[in-house]
């Protein structure tokens, strides 16, 4: 749909209802009426109703998650149109936006409390990041859409942010969970005061083997056919299971008194298996492990002087990613050239790995950041928001390997599977490196009118290892009526190289480019938002159009078969629509339903972009029976995922998933029970397989299962 079509029906559906207009001094007293589920914060940095944030923005509580039985973000972010969560070899999620996909996923930012969480190696939320559990999480915004000109870098297909429990009059809650796939876990939650003191703690812990679905072939696989093709070994773990086994434990404290609020949290990530294999190989032996910790104190001071308040924030992030990765197993028989690379050229010879080929690429990251946020609003018809701050990002890299650059060198016959540490030196695949950032906001929320409102805002970034960038954002927002608001939104957002694109070495697959500019994006949106005049219907539709330049991809270097490096190069485009639908039908029966569609191309070749759905369509259906017995149904369907136009195999196949909760409230006070099933109809569902001939039948994802729980508040 062309946006400027979709603009001038915006207006005159906008007209043709004004006359809706009525009691408009009671407004606030509707949208309080509604309920928080309906105000966010993440689009200006103060709370507004979703109708009139300058955003298309989306809120998920957590009664929406423990009505439909979610337990972890990746499952929440199904709730929001125009998102997909899909996975990459590794079995780690892709968060997809509006159809920008890339295996890494840097083009969506994270926040926890609207600090990023971000890391710097591969830019995105590490890859020890396969499921966040949500007992601990209170409510979860999300903008679809760029966000540089507020939180900077990444901000760019759409931003999370991740607000944890902090009331600490709210019910203290234990429980414990247990179902399919050997899964068994257990949290508390427990808030209390002290005076003006005010504490809220969570703890959650959760382990599971994961499903076992089967991979039918793998790299190896190929490697394994006889001479010519391959090398007539038959080492592939292939046909077998997904290795999916996982142990997550989650801590957080939030402390606050008067103007100072102090947090702090730890993510543990022990034993996370390699999924289908992060070479695409089968690794049933392969680990990854994380320790995740974070720590902020902020003093917002909301009475400073006349007209002002103040926010000082200064936190801390560290975190860990440390691997023992087998890339091949046992037996494997691969062509190794005379750098060591597997595969690289000029060709060494060919060598066995009765051990396997083995790597522990790890990577240490340290993040400290100080910001301060000033809102004056002493102007008529005037909001101003004034921000800015600095970063310092720190990363040490270990490596030790029996393959590679300084190992070996192709002759060798057979290696067995002991380990070289070649850490601080030429060999490693990445030298130590920091990043400084510095940043500078202005954004001014201006009353042009009765019902009219500008938000213009403006955000410079200054980097230490790449220049500087500026990003723009306006938005217009109208509200025709009390009910009725019609919103013009355009931004433009970037997303900065990672290191692994800047840095990789000794790397056939992907190699480091000093040189590279950040992605950029340009989005136009048209927001019609309605909520009928009994409160009981509320209803968005949207329409975006975006435009991506200096995309950045591994290309083939020239006169090298073997090598690829990174480069900014291409451009995509995509537009398409989002509409979402809220019924409260009766006090006890509620309904919500959502239908996305996208459609983006690479510009330099008119072809569609792989992997992303084309369409989304999702329904909940939730039931209060007698004060007693909640019934929660959720329908998600996904269709249209494309592949490259290189790849000769058949459509991804659509699936819709049916998940079905039933939440018993005990007649001993406090109690809950529940039992939640997941994808009941057994659908066979699969992510893609981004390369022909390697995984071929695609990434099974879990079939039926089933959790109960247990709840007991005080």
């Amino acid at each position: 749909m062309n946006p400027k079509c979709a603009f001038i029906a915006a207006v005159m559906l906008t007209a043709s209802v004004t006359s809706l207009r009525a009691q408009e001094e009671n407004a606030d007293d509707l949208y309080l009426s509604f309920g928080d589920e309906d105000f966010v914060s993440i689009a200006t940095g103060q709370k507004k109703p979703i109708s009139k944030a300058p955003a298309v923005a989306s809120v998920i509580t957590q009664d929406d998650m423990k009505a439909m039985g979610i337990t972890s973000l990746e499952e929440a972010l199904e709730m929001v149109p125009g998102v997909h969560v899909s996975v990459s070899s590794a079995y780690n999620p892709i968060y997809v936006f509006r159809g920008i996909y890339n295996e890494f996923n840097p083009q969506v930012l994270v926040l926890i409390n609207s600090i990023p969480i971000t890391n710097v190696f591969v830019g995105d939320r590490s890859q020890v990041w396969r499921r966040m559990s949500v007992e601990a999480i209170d409510r979860i915004e999300v903008i679809r859409g760029p966000g540089s000109a507020v939180y900077g870098a990444d901000a760019f297909a759409g931003v999370v942010n991740i607000i944890t429990k902090a009331n600490p009059n709210s019910s203290s809650e234990a429980g414990i969970r247990a179902g399919s796939f050997d899964r068994r876990g257990a949290w508390t939650s427990i808030g209390g005061n002290l005076g003006k003191l005010e504490a809220v703690l969570t703890f959650e812990y959760e382990e599971s083997d994961g499903h076992e679905r089967i991979i039918e072939s793998d790299l190896q696989s190929v490697f394994d056919l006889p001479p010519p093709a391959g090398f007539g070994t038959s080492a592939s773990l292939a046909p077998g299971s997904v290795n999916l086994h996982y142990k997550n434990i989650d801590f957080r404290l939030d402390l606050s008194y008067d103007d100072w609020r102090f947090r702090m949290g730890y993510q543990g990530r022990k034993d996370l298996q390699a999924g289908a294999g992060v070479a695409q190989a089968l690794d049933g032996n392969g680990v990854f492990e994380s320790d995740r910790y974070n720590a902020d104190i902020t003093y917002d001071n909301k009475e400073i002087s006349d007209n002002w308040e103040l926010v000082f924030q200064l936190s801390w992030f560290d975190t860990t990613q440390e691997t023992d990765l087998y890339l091949f197993p046992a037996g494997a028989i691969l062509p190794i050239g005379q750098d060591g690379n597997i595969g690289s050229a000029p060709l060494g010879g060919f060598v066995m790995f009765p051990d396997g080929v083995r790597g522990q690429p790890n990577v240490y990251e340290q993040h400290l950041r100080f910001s301060t946020d000033a809102f004056y609003s002493g102007f008529d018809n005037h909001t101003f928001r004034i921000g800015t701050g600095v970063s310092h990002a720190n990363l040490q890299a270990r490596e030790s390997k029996n393959y590679g650059p300084g190992v070996i060198d192709g002759t060798e016959g057979i290696v067995d599977g002991g380990l070289i540490n070649v850490t601080d030196t030429e060999y490693a695949f990445m030298d130590d490196q920091k990043r400084d950032v510095t940043y500078l906001f202005v954004q001014d929320e201006w009353n042009v009118a009765p019902d009219w409102v500008a938000t213009v805002g403006l955000r410079y970034d200054d980097y230490s290892d790449f220049g500087d960038t500026v990003n723009p954002r306006f938005a217009l927002v109208w509200q025709a009526a009390y009910n009725l608001t019609a919103k013009l939104l355009y931004g433009s957002a970037f997303r900065a190289p990672s290191f692994a694109e800047q840095y990789n070495r000794n790397n056939p697959v992907s190699n480091g480019n000093r040189d590279l500019d950040p992605e950029q994006i340009e989005t136009t949106e048209i927001v019609i938002d309605y909520t009928s005049q009994s409160g009981k219907v509320h209803t968005i539709f949207n329409v975006f159009d975006y435009k991506m330049r200096d995309i950045i991809r591994f290309l083939p270097d020239p006169n090298l078969a073997t090598t690829i490096t990174a480069q900014n190069f291409g451009e995509q485009s995509g537009h398409g629509f989002e509409w979402e639908l809220k019924w409260s039908a009766t006090d006890q029966l509620s309904l919500y339903t959502n239908y996305a569609y996208q459609k983006s191309e690479d510009s330099l070749t008119s072809d569609d972009v792989a992997y992303a759905p084309g369409r989304q369509a999702y329904l909940k259906f939730q039931y209060d029976f007698l004060n007693a017995i909640d019934i929660g149904m959720q329908i998600n369907a996904v269709m249209d995922r494309k592949r490259e136009i290189s790849d000769p195999r058949s459509a991804i196949d659509d699936y819709t998933t049916v998940d079905l909760t039933l939440r018993y409230k005990m007649n001993r006070p406090g109690s809950e029970f529940a039992v939640s099933v997941r994808n009941a109809m057994d659908k066979d569902v699969r992510e893609p397989s981004r390369a022909p001939g390697v995984i071929p039948y695609d990434l099974p994802q879990a079939g039926r299962s089933a959790f109960a729980e247990y709840r007991y508040s005080w």
